[in-house]
C-alpha cells in the first residue's frame, strides 16, 4: 500500500503523463486514479484542469484534492441513488431553471457592457447627496484640522504660540517657517476628514468629551508631559449628523453607476418583450 506522500507523487506523475500524451492519444483514458463502485476516474479526466505554468507542488496538491473530492462525490451519489425516490432524484426542472438563470444573467451582463453608460458626473453625485442625506448618517465624529507638535521649552516657542493664536496670514506664514525647523511633527492638510478616535491617538484628546470639544474649540493648545500641540480645527461633523460629501464620493458614484446598469437592463428587457409581442412571438392565455 502506498503512503500518502507516495500516492500524491504517483497521482502527479500520472497527471503529467496524461497531459503530455493527451494531444496524441485523445481516445486513451489513461491510467486509473480512483474507483467507486463501477465508476473510475482516469488521468485523462484531469486534462485541461491545470494550467501549463502551474508549478509541480501546486499541480500535485490540486490532483490529490481533485481525486479525494471525486471519490467523496461518487460515494454520496451512490447513497443518494439508493435512498431517494424517483421524484426526489428528478432534478430536470431545477437544472433547466438554473441553466436559464445563468444564461439570462450572462445576457444582462452583455446588455450592460454594450448599452449602459455608467459615467457619473459631479453634478449627479451632488444631486444624489442632497436628495438622500439621511442615507449618510455618521457613526463617528470627524474633523478637518492642522496641528503642530513641539517639544516644551524649545527656542522661540512662546513666539510660535502667539503666531498660532493670531488670525493673520503673515503670522501663520511665520509659524509655518518656524515649524519646518523646530516641529517634531506637522500635519497641514485641512481638506482631509479624519476620525476623532484616530487623532486622539496622536494628540492628548482622550480626556475630553468628543462632541463638546469639537463644538467649543477652533484653535487650542494642548500639552502632555513632554510636548505642546497646536491644534487648529477647520471643520467638524458630529456623529449622528450627515457625513461630508467628500467622504461619500466613491460610495455615491457606485450607487449611481449600478442604478444606470439596472436601468439599462430594464429598458432593454421591456424593448425585447414589446418587440416579441408585436411580432406575434408571445401569447398569454387565460389560466381559467
Amino acid at each position: 500500500m502506498y503512503n500518502s506522500a507516495k500516492f500524491g507523487f504517483l497521482i502527479y506523475c500520472l497527471l503529467c503523463m496524461a497531459l503530455m500524451l493527451s494531444s496524441s492519444c485523445k481516445n486513451d483514458k489513461g491510467r486509473k486514479l480512483a474507483r467507486v463502485g463501477d465508476n473510475y476516474l482516469y488521468s485523462s479526466d484531469l486534462n485541461g484542469l491545470i494550467t501549463p505554468n502551474t508549478n509541480a507542488a501546486d499541480s500535485e496538491r490540486f490532483a490529490k484534492n481533485y481525486v479525494r473530492n471525486w471519490v467523496e462525490q461518487q460515494v454520496l451519489m451512490m447513497e443518494a441513488d439508493k435512498i431517494l425516490t424517483d421524484e426526489e432524484k428528478n432534478k430536470d426542472i431545477q437544472i433547466a431553471d438554473y441553466k436559464n438563470s445563468l444564461m439570462i444573467e450572462s445576457l444582462r451582463q452583455n446588455i450592460v457592457n454594450q448599452n449602459a453608460d455608467t459615467t457619473v458626473t459631479t453634478a449627479e453625485i451632488k444631486e444624489y447627496y442632497m436628495k438622500n442625506r439621511k442615507e449618510f448618517e455618521l457613526k463617528t465624529n470627524l474633523l478637518r484640522l492642522n496641528y503642530f507638535k513641539f517639544k516644551k521649552g524649545i527656542t522661540g516657542i512662546e513666539k510660535a504660540r502667539q503666531w498660532f493664536l493670531a488670525d493673520d496670514v503673515n503670522q501663520t506664514a511665520k509659524l509655518m517657517d518656524y515649524s519646518r525647523v523646530f516641529a517634531e511633527f506637522t500635519f497641514v492638510n485641512d481638506t482631509v476628514w479624519l476620525k476623532f478616535d484616530d487623532i486622539a491617538k496622536e494628540i492628548p484628546l482622550k480626556a475630553y468629551n468628543e462632541e463638546q470639544f469639537l463644538t467649543n474649540n477652533r484653535k487650542t493648545i494642548l500639552e502632555d508631559a513632554l510636548f505642546l500641540y497646536f491644534v487648529d480645527i477647520k471643520d467638524s461633523r458630529i456623529r449622528s449628523g450627515v457625513s461630508p460629501l467628500e467622504l461619500e464620493l466613491d460610495n455615491i458614484r457606485n450607487i449611481i453607476s449600478n442604478k444606470k446598469k439596472i436601468d439599462a437592463v430594464k429598458k432593454k428587457e421591456i424593448e425585447l418583450l414589446r418587440n416579441a409581442e408585436k411580432e406575434g412571438i408571445t401569447e398569454i392565455y387565460k389560466t381559467q
